[in-house]
């Protein structure tokens, strides 16, 4: 327990970390590839989100859940992205919160976005994209997701590199919804590769090296997802999550150069790659899935549940 949730924080802690944007133009129908737009999600705080009148789908009793679940989804998704891929999120966040009660786990909490800093980045929009999360909450605050009938570990990350993460390799914990799916809108998204560059005695240093290690790095195990599990460097051995935090990378799925006395490190995606692609969440959205759809795709066997009587 002690080896799954030290892993399980921090690999959730970087998946919370890192926010993709790049909504697609098109209609849900088109498979084209997106225009290289970038936005981004919202500002993420752990603060309480304020904002005013609540969707017509809520009352009054729900007021504090549904200002919360608006806030999560906004730290978590931008507002281009589409209605269902929204509600799927939200829904995510809900069942999440669902799961850590039932089980008692001691899991991160979901990042909420600011109401402030939503006002200053929406803008003259706000009050539209407050109203488009506040309906897609408003759709699914009586849902959860559920695996033989109990509510699921539902994570979400931000971008992968195709195919979704074995929780087992990732996490060290085995789930039978938490396997490796496809998702190949995200190969369409913009930022979909990123690049770090090291001076030798910077990615000495970060990684424990010592000076007169030899230069070689290898990956010696990678996963189906093309995520590094295990890598060797300086004639010491890392994990792909050990690695990660030394270096800062956006992913575990990653190649080392070196050349002229510099490490290139080449990444693909973000985060951890487990669970519900939030970027193909929304690919999915554009090429009219629902979020009943989406979510049964990126967890498979589950089912949703209403807790409406």
């Amino acid at each position: 327990m002690r080896f799954f949730m030290k892993k399980f924080i921090l690999l959730f802690a970087a998946l919370l970390m890192f926010d993709v944007a790049a909504p697609f133009l098109q209609t849900k129908k088109e498979k084209t590839a997106p225009p290289a737009v970038e936005t981004t999600a919202a500002p993420q705080t752990t603060a309480a989100l304020t904002l005013p009148a609540l969707s017509e789908n809520a009352s009054q009793d729900d007021g504090a859940d549904l200002a919360r679940y608006i806030g999560v989804t906004a730290a978590l998704m931008p507002a281009e992205y589409e209605p269902e891929a929204l509600k799927a999120q939200a829904l995510a966040a809900i069942t999440y919160d669902k799961y850590r009660d039932e089980t008692g786990r001691t899991l991160p909490a979901l990042p909420c976005a600011d109401g402030d800093a939503l006002r200053e980045q929406w803008g003259g929009r706000y009050e539209e994209y407050y109203k488009k999360f506040s309906d897609a909450v408003g759709d699914v605050r009586r849902c959860r997701i559920t695996y033989q009938g109990k509510p699921i570990l539902a994570l979400s990350f931000p971008l992968c590199a195709g195919q979704t993460e074995d929780a087992k390799k990732a996490l060290g914990v085995e789930l039978p919804y938490l396997v490796p799916v496809p998702s190949p809108g995200d190969r369409l998204a913009p930022g979909l590769t990123s690049e770090k560059t090291f001076e030798s005695s910077e990615f000495r240093a970060l990684l424990g090296l010592d000076a007169d290690a030899p230069e070689t790095v290898g990956v010696e195990e990678a996963s189906e997802a093309g995520t590094v599990l295990r890598v060797a460097a300086g004639g010491k051995e890392f994990t792909g999550a050990e690695f990660v935090e030394a270096l800062g990378l956006d992913s575990a799925a990653f190649s080392v150069g070196f050349k002229n006395g510099k490490y290139t490190v080449s990444v693909t995606g973000k985060g951890n790659f487990v669970g519900m692609s939030r970027y193909g969440a929304d690919f999915m959205a554009r090429q009219g899935a629902d979020f009943r759809e989406i979510l049964t795709h990126y967890f498979p066997g589950t089912e949703i549940e209403s807790d409406e009587k």
